[in-house]
Order: structure tokens, then sequence, then C-alpha cells
């Protein structure tokens, strides 16, 4: 009787996959140096190639790609330094991408994604630091920041160095997506606008206004200058009287002028 044997090498892919990407990582605040993420896939086997490290806003707009210190084994991403001030830009989602090959000529790379933080004072994002309103109308003005962490511990509005009074004021605080830039990309984030309403303005409102934001981790005091839109000029004179007659316009869609009276007196 004649007997075959058989003999067949099976590479074992059975006990082969492709890793799970894991990213370590610790939100920090913006008075730390050293902002590290590290990359550990799980696979099998455990020999990895790395990728670039991407990092993404909140909206998924890519800000940068990154290049992390590699071995076999893990990708460590120690974040270049901005500056103290813009630190809190290296806020985000970070993503690792890593493969091991497992199957010969087929991409096996796998991803894995954190959304990192770093804290800081809140910031103003607003720029406009002059802002004019007409007697007798009523204006807001707005101020728009960001703020991680997100919740606010104060928003106070003040005129000069006194408390903005409320019976003729209303102030509000409201979330908001904003337009702001991350190293250079500007993207949408998660945002704030804080307004102050005047109503049925008259000489004493016009000023400087503060407005102080305060979140855990700091403060921040912008200021806005409001200035009155009405232009008057001196028409007549009459110092025996004590009477002077102002022409006063106003910038508005219709034009207007109003006749104004004042003791010499008093100004």
């Amino acid at each position: 009787m004649l007997h075959l044997y058989l003999h067949a090498t099976i590479k074992p892919y059975l006990h082969l996959r492709s890793p799970d990407i894991h990213v370590l990582y610790t939100n920090t605040t913006y008075t730390v140096t050293d902002r590290v993420l590290t990359c550990v896939p799980d696979g099998n086997p455990a020999s990895y190639q790395f990728g670039q490290w991407r990092h993404t806003a909140e909206d998924g707009t890519e800000i940068r790609q990154l290049t992390g210190s590699s071995n076999t084994t893990h990708s460590v991403l120690t974040l270049p330094d901005p500056g103290m001030t813009r630190r809190y830009e290296d806020t985000g989602y970070y993503t690792c991408t890593a493969s091991n090959n497992y199957i010969p000529d087929v991409s096996t790379s796998r991803t894995g994604s954190v959304f990192f933080v770093v804290q800081a004072p809140p910031v103003v994002i607003t720029n406009t630091t002059v802002v004019k309103g007409q007697l007798g109308n009523n204006i807001t003005i707005e101020v728009e920041f960001y703020s991680r962490p997100s919740l606010l511990l104060n928003v106070t509005w003040t005129k000069g160095s006194n408390n903005v009074p409320l019976d003729n004021n209303v102030t509000s605080v409201n979330e908001s997506p904003i337009r702001l830039p991350f190293h250079g990309t500007e993207n949408q984030v998660d945002g704030y606008m804080t307004a102050l309403t005047k109503h049925n303005l008259v000489d004493q409102d016009f000023g400087n206004y503060t407005v102080t934001i305060e979140n855990s981790v700091g403060l921040v005091s912008y200021q806005v200058d409001f200035k009155s839109a009405s232009k008057c000029v001196l028409l007549i004179i009459s110092p025996l009287i004590d009477v002077y007659v102002y022409y006063c316009h106003f910038k508005r869609q219709i034009s207007m002028s109003l006749t104004c009276f004042y003791d010499f007196n008093q100004h």
C-alpha cells in the first residue's frame, strides 16, 4: 500500500491583527511648557510604522501636521511651544496613524484620536475699540470671546471705576460660535458673546466701558470707548441773556436737526 504524505506551510494569519490605537495624554494649562501626547498601538505583530500626527479643530478643519518621535512600538508627540499667550491654540483633536502590515501588500493602517485641551484665561476676539451712538436712541455693544475651561465665573461690565447700573442697561452672556485662528488656520469654535444694551441714550451714557471676563484659570479685561455720533455747531451767541444756539446733526437714515439751548454759566 502506498502512503502519500503532504506537507504544507500555512502562514498563521489567524493570530495576526491590525492595531488598536491608544493615545495617552493629560489636559493641561497655558503655564505648562511641555505638552506631550503618546501613541501606543496594540496589534500583532507588535512592530509598527507611524504616520504624521494630525491636529484638527472642533469643526474638523485641519490645523497642522506634526512629526512625532517614533520607534517600532510607540510615537511621542511633543508640541512645539508658540509662547505662553498662544498655548491655548494647541487645543483640538490629535490623530495618530499606525500600521503593522500584518498582511503583506494590504493597507492595515489604523487611527486613534483624542480631544486635547490647554486651559487658559479667556481670549477676546472682538477688535472694535470705538462704538458710536446717537442721543435718544438705543445701542448694543457686543464683545466676542473664547474660553477653555468653558465654565465662566464672572462677566462684569463697568464704566470708569463704577459698576454699570442696571436700571437703564441690560447685560447678557450667550454661547455663540466664533471664528478664531489656531496656528494660522482660522476655524469655527464654541465661543461666547457678551452684550451691553443701553436705552434712550443721554450725554452721561458716553464714555469708557470695560468688560471683565473670568474663568477658573484667569481673567481678561477689554475696553470700549463709547462716543456720541451727534455733531453740534455753535450758531448764535447771546451772552447778554446767556443763550447759545447749536445746530445738531444726527447720523440717521433720515437726517434731522435739533436746536439746543445751553446756559453759559453751567457749561
